[in-house]
């Protein structure tokens, strides 16, 4: 792909690649220029003013709002509506546009994504037209990554379509699965929530969230163990058949077991979070 051919006027001095020119197209830096010939000598000025008005704080003043801008705080008006997408910002997550942090970001469960291509993100040329690139494919829900330990990572699914999934899931296995599988199913399920969503995302080096993983499996021992202790719901009305001694001594010990680690994982987890505020 050559390189875009621009108006009279323009000049890049940074390197364009294939990618970039997606970017850079003869289109879009026609309107930077229409902006910077329109306004750049106000834009200018603005920074000047700045500059001597932090000089003026430097020496003592204290900001004030301008009496040129009065009418307009006392007037009676309204902005536009808020659009639906950010309506609901309760959960907000600010990060970098490097492609991977883009992808993390979105799955992240948040409300909204904050890319920020400034503080969070050195702006330099490669990495201000990367995240220009990587936000596009997120947008077209086409981006993913591979890191260089061979990790892959994508964006998730839509929730609607995770649940329908699991809904069939649910039938099939309560349909076509035998009784004896279905008396541990509560387990089952529990083992591969935590197996995909605790387990495989966290991070190693970081303490805590190992806590969290460790006392995710204890709960499943417990509540396995006190499967194997209740007795069969649906021979209830007949009699209340229990396993042997054996299984129900080791289910016991499972219980205590686990409620200690699920403790002491807590109080671990509380102490390295007041360590944190000192």
């Amino acid at each position: 792909m050559s390189t875009p051919q621009y108006g009279p006027g323009i000049g890049i001095t940074g390197r364009i690649t294939p990618e970039y020119a997606q970017i850079l197209t003869p289109e879009a830096v026609a309107l930077a220029a229409k902006l910077q010939r329109a306004f750049g000598g106000r834009r200018a000025d603005l920074l000047a003013r700045r500059a001597r008005r932090q000089s003026e704080f430097d020496a003592g003043a204290l900001p004030d709002f301008l009496p040129d801008t009065r009418a307009i705080r006392e007037g009676d008006w309204t902005c536009a509506p808020i659009p639906s997408d950010i309506v609901d910002r309760r959960v907000e997550i600010t990060g970098p546009v490097d492609r991977k942090m883009v992808i993390n970001a979105l799955n992240s469960g948040a409300n909204v994504f904050m890319a920020d291509f400034e503080d969070a993100n050195t702006p330099k040329w490669d990495n201000n037209l990367q995240g220009h690139l990587n936000l596009r494919d997120a947008i077209r829900r086409r981006i993913d990554y591979t890191s260089p330990e061979g990790k892959a990572y994508r964006l998730n699914a839509k929730t609607a379509v995770l649940f329908g999934v699991g809904a069939l899931l649910f039938l099939l296995v309560g349909r076509y699965a035998p009784a004896s599988f279905l008396g541990h199913f509560t387990v089952f399920v529990l083992a591969c929530f935590v197996g995909y969503m605790v387990v495989w995302n966290v991070t190693p080096a970081l303490h805590t969230p190992l806590m969290s993983v460790t006392n995710a499996v204890s709960s499943i021992i417990a509540i396995g163990a006190l499967v194997q202790i209740a007795p069969d719901l649906t021979k209830i009305s007949a009699d209340l058949s229990r396993p042997n001694e054996w299984i129900r001594w080791l289910a016991v010990g499972g219980i205590g077991l686990a409620t200690i680690n699920m403790f002491g994982g807590f109080a671990v987890t509380q102490r390295m979070l007041q360590m944190f505020r000192k």
